[in-house]
């Protein structure tokens, strides 16, 4: 007798894209605010399946899951709300168990080699943090960033001291 061998899971990232964008009218600006910008964010989430399609179906139940959780108020007093692209690229981990130093994605592109590696990394990386972070304020709950600042203000003030 021949039982039913269950099919073997494997470990696969799967790539997600999002845009964040501000709702309404905002109820205060400072230098900051660009009414025009929304936020992409780009995930790479790990699953266990047997297959490839079976990652994928478990990565956009759990993208459209994460866009559920994901509404806040930002500290321009709008409702910031993110909006899965409808988007998966997965790839296949072949170690056996994920573990420090693991693969978990890897994405080719072809460039022309006039291209500098400056304008690779600032068109596949974003620009560097310090050019950007007060331009995401619009895209983080309004609570987090008010006690975040607050501290850093603190911690400033302290270190005067």
């Amino acid at each position: 007798m021949i039982g039913h061998m269950r099919p073997r899971k494997a470990w696969y990232g799967v790539r997600t894209l999002y845009r964040l964008a501000a709702e309404g009218k905002p109820k205060s600006l400072d230098r900051h605010f660009d009414p025009e910008s929304t936020l992409i964010e780009d995930r790479i989430v790990l699953f266990q399946a047997i297959s490839i399609d079976d990652a994928i179906t478990q990565a956009i139940k759990e993208a459209r899951s994460y866009c559920r959780q994901t509404t806040f108020v930002n500290i321009y007093g709008q409702r910031v709300r993110m909006r899965f692209l409808d988007v998966c690229d997965a790839l296949q981990l072949f170690d056996r168990k994920p573990s420090a130093g693991s693969e978990v994605y890897s994405s080719t592109e072809v460039v022309r080699a006039a291209v500098s590696n400056s304008a690779v990394i600032r068109r596949r990386m974003g620009p560097q943090a310090t050019e950007a972070s007060e331009a995401r304020y619009k895209f983080i709950d309004g609570r987090i960033l008010r006690d975040a600042l607050a501290a850093l203000a603190l911690e400033s003030n302290s270190s005067r001291d």
